[in-house]
C-alpha cells in the first residue's frame, strides 16, 4: 500500500484507454446485476404494515399527492419523528406513478442503492485504485447482507437516498478540488443527502479525511503550511456551517428517549459498536432485524477495554513498519468511518435499539475503501507485477467465494422481510430477545388470534430483566407483558386470571409507563366486561369513565363507550343517541347495530295538541 501518486492512466483514445473504459463499464454492470440478483426475490413483497410503511405510505396517501401544500408540509414537518423532506418527495413520485403498488417503491430503493454502489466504484477509481480492486471493494459493500435492511425495507428509502447523495457529494468535492474550483455541486449533493436523512452530517469530516489522504499522496508526512490550512478552511467551512445548522433541526424533529438507559452507559455502547460494525462487515453472522439491547457486565467492559488496547498497539506497530500507508490511508479511512458512525454509534440513545444493520450503510464505505486499497497493494491483483504462485491461486478465488457467500446470505436474509410476523418472529428467536420485538410480536399474534402464543410472549416480556434497564424500562416491559397475558387469558375464557393481570397494571394506565391510548382503552373495556359478569356495575362504570376521559368526545369510540355506560345505568335514550352518533361515524358497525337492535325502535312522541286555527286574512280564500 503506497501513498505515492498512481501512474498516469492511458489516454482515452488509446487502445489501453478503451480497454480501461470497457473494464470500468463491465465492473459497473456487474455490481448492478449482483445487487439486482440479491434483491430480486423480495420485489414481490407487500408493504410492511406495522413497520413504518403504513405511517410513511399506506395510511399517509393524503400527504403523498403532489401539491404545493404537501411539498411545503414535508419541509416543515417530520415523518415518523425524522426530518426527511426529500425522502417523502421520492415517495410522492412513487405514489404518482404506482399508486399503492409496493413494487414501484421497491424498484426506487433498488435504483438509489445501485447508483450509490456505482458511485462508490467511480470514487475508488478516481482515488487511483485499479479497476479490479475498486470493483471488489464496491461489490462487497453493495451486496453485503447488512444492506438488505436498507434496500428491501421501503421505509428505509432514507438510507439509500442519503447514501447516493453522500457518494455524489464526495465525487463532486474531489472533482472540484482537482480542478481548482469551488465545490458548489458538492454542496448541492450534501444538502440533498441531509434532506434525505440527517446521518449525512458527517460529510465535512469525510471531506477532511479525503483531504488528508490526498495531502499524504502528494506531500508525504510534511506538515501543511499556514496557507494550506487556510485553503482547506475555505473549502470546508461552508459544509461545517450547513452541518451545524441542521443540528437543531434534527434535535427538534427527532425524539431522543434519554430515560431508556442509565447515563454513562452510552460511552461503553459506542466503544462496543465501533468494533461491532467493523466485525459484522467482515463476518455478517447472526444478523437480526431487531437486535437486543447490549448487556455488558464488568467482565465484558474489561474485555472491551483490552481489545481496544490491543488494536491500538497493533496500529502503533503498523505505523512504525508502514508509516506512510498508515498515516495516508488507514487513519483517514478510520476517521471517516468513526465520524459517519458517530450519530448512531450509541453516544446518543436511539430508543429500543443500540445497533442496527441499516446504520452500517454509510460508515462501512470507509472500511471497504480501506479493504480495496489493501487489495490494490496485492501483487497478485496487479497485472504489471509478477506475483507469487500462491497469491495467484488463492487471492481471487477466495474473494470470489466471499462475494458469493455474501450474495447467498443476502438472498436468504431478504426472505425474512416478506411480512411483519416473519420478520419479528425471527428477532424473537434470539436469547435474550429484544423487549421491543417481543411486544410487537405479541400484538401481531393478538391480531392473528393465536392466544396461546401470546401468553408465552407476554411471559417472556414480563420476565425481562436486563442490566441496561432503568426502573422505568423494567416497569414498562412488565406492564406490556401483563397486558399481553391479560388479553390472551380474557380471550381464552379465563376472566378471573385476566382481571388479576389487568388490576396489576391498572395503577400505571394513567402514567407514561403505559401510555398507549389504544391499549388503555382495551384494558379498561375488558376489565369492565369482567366486572359486569361479576355483577360489579359500579366498578364497570368507573372503567367506562376512565375510557371516556382519554378519548376525543366526538370520536366513534367515545360515543360507543358512552352508549355502553348509559346502558349500564339505565339511560336508554342517552344510549340510543350515542349509538346513533356512532353509527353516523362508522355505518354498519356490528356492535353498534347489535346494541341498537337491543334497544328497539325509538318511542313515538305523543301528538301535540293542535293550536287554534287563525282567522283568514281579509280577501283570502278559506
Amino acid at each position: 500500500m503506497t501513498t505515492s501518486m498512481p501512474p498516469p492512466e492511458p489516454s482515452a483514445n488509446s487502445p489501453a484507454g478503451a480497454a480501461l473504459r470497457a473494464g470500468d463499464l463491465a465492473a459497473a454492470v456487474g455490481i448492478v446485476a449482483a445487487v439486482a440478483l440479491m434483491v430480486a426475490p423480495t420485489l414481490g413483497f407487500a408493504f410492511l404494515h406495522g413497520w413504518d410503511d403504513n405511517l410513511h405510505i399506506t395510511t399517509n396517501t393524503a400527504r403523498l399527492t403532489f401539491s404545493p401544500a404537501n411539498v411545503a408540509y414535508w419541509f416543515t414537518h417530520d415523518a415518523v419523528s425524522c426530518y426527511l423532506p426529500l425522502t417523502m418527495l421520492s415517495y410522492m413520485a412513487d405514489y404518482a406513478v404506482w399508486g399503492l403498488n409496493a413494487l414501484g417503491f421497491r424498484l426506487q430503493n433498488l435504483l438509489w442503492h445501485s447508483l450509490a454502489a456505482v458511485g462508490f466504484l467511480v470514487l475508488l477509481r478516481r482515488l487511483g485504485l485499479r479497476t479490479l480492486p475498486a470493483f471488489l471493494g464496491a461489490l462487497l459493500w453493495a451486496i453485503h447482507p447488512q444492506r438488505v435492511e436498507s434496500v428491501v425495507w421501503i421505509s428505509e428509502r432514507k438510507d439509500v437516498l442519503c447514501a447516493a447523495g453522500y457518494i455524489a457529494a464526495l465525487l463532486a468535492y474531489l472533482q472540484a478540488r482537482q480542478r481548482g474550483r469551488r465545490p458548489v455541486l458538492a454542496m448541492a449533493c450534501f444538502l440533498a443527502a441531509m434532506l434525505s436523512k440527517s446521518m449525512a452530517i458527517s460529510l465535512p469530516v469525510a471531506f477532511l479525511a479525503l483531504e488528508a489522504h490526498l495531502w499524504c499522496r502528494t506531500h508525504g508526512r510534511r506538515w501543511p503550511a499556514r496557507s494550506d490550512w487556510m485553503a482547506l478552511l475555505r473549502r470546508l467551512a461552508p459544509f461545517v456551517v450547513v452541518a451545524a445548522a441542521f443540528i437543531p433541526v434534527t434535535i427538534y424533529f427527532q425524539s431522543i428517549p434519554v430515560d431508556e438507559t442509565p447515563p454513562g452507559r452510552q460511552v461503553v455502547v459506542a466503544a462496543h459498536n465501533l468494533l461491532w460494525y467493523a466485525g459484522k462487515t467482515l463476518w455478517p453472522g447472526r444478523l437480526c432485524p431487531i437486535y437486543p439491547r447490549l448487556d455488558l457486565g464488568p467482565a465484558g467492559v474489561a474485555g472491551l477495554a483490552g481489545l481496544w488496547l490491543a488494536l491500538g498497539g497493533l496500529l502503533v506497530a503498523a505505523c512504525r513498519r508502514w508509516s506512510a500507508a498508515v498515516v495516508g490511508v488507514v487513519l483517514p479511512a478510520l476517521l471517516a468511518y468513526a465520524a459517519a458512525l458517530a450519530p448512531v454509534s450509541g453516544l446518543v440513545p436511539l430508543g429500543h435499539v443500540d445497533m442496527s444493520d441499516r446504520y452500517a450503510l454509510i460508515p462501512t464505505m470507509a472500511l471497504w475503501a480501506l479493504a480495496a486499497a489493501g487489495l490494490n497493494a496485492l501483487p497478485s491483483l496487479d497485472p504489471r507485477r509478477p506475483a507469487a504462485a500462491a497469491w495467484q491461486r488463492l487471492a481471487l478465488p477466495a474473494l470470489a467465494c466471499l462475494a458469493a457467500g455474501y450474495l447467498i446470505a443476502g438472498v436468504l436474509y431478504g426472505r425474512l422481510w416478506r411480512d411483519i410476523e416473519t420478520l419479528t418472529r425471527s428477532a424473537c428467536q434470539r436469547e435474550p430477545a429484544s423487549v421491543f420485538a417481543l411486544g410487537q410480536l405479541g400484538d401481531i399474534l393478538i391480531d392473528a388470534e393465536r392466544f396461546d402464543e401470546v401468553l408465552v410472549c407476554g411471559a417472556r416480556l414480563a420476565a425481562a430483566d436486563h442490566a441496561w434497564m432503568t426502573p422505568a424500562a423494567r416497569q414498562r416491559a412488565l406492564a406490556r407483558g401483563l397486558y399481553l397475558q391479560g388479553f390472551a387469558l380474557f380471550r381464552l375464557g379465563q376472566p378471573d386470571e385476566a382481571l388479576h393481570a389487568f388490576e396489576a397494571i391498572a395503577p400505571q394506565l394513567a402514567t407514561t409507563i403505559f401510555h398507549e391510548p389504544t391499549r388503555n382503552t382495551v384494558v379498561y373495556a375488558m376489565m369492565a366486561e369482567i366486572y359486569l359478569q361479576r355483577g360489579q356495575t359500579d366498578a364497570a362504570v368507573a372503567c367506562y369513565d376512565a375510557i371516556l376521559e382519554r378519548l376525543d368526545p366526538e370520536s366513534f369510540e367515545a360515543h360507543f363507550y358512552a352508549a355502553v355506560r348509559a346502558l349500564q345505568t339505565g339511560r336508554d335514550n342517552e344510549a340510543r343517541r350515542h349509538l346513533q352518533a356512532a353509527e353516523q361515524r362508522r355505518p354498519g358497525h356490528p356492535l353498534v347495530q347489535q346494541n341498537l337492535a337491543r334497544l328497539g325502535p325509538a318511542p313515538t312522541a305523543p301528538a301535540p295538541t293542535p293550536a287554534a286555527t287563525p282567522p283568514p286574512a281579509p280577501g283570502a280564500t278559506p
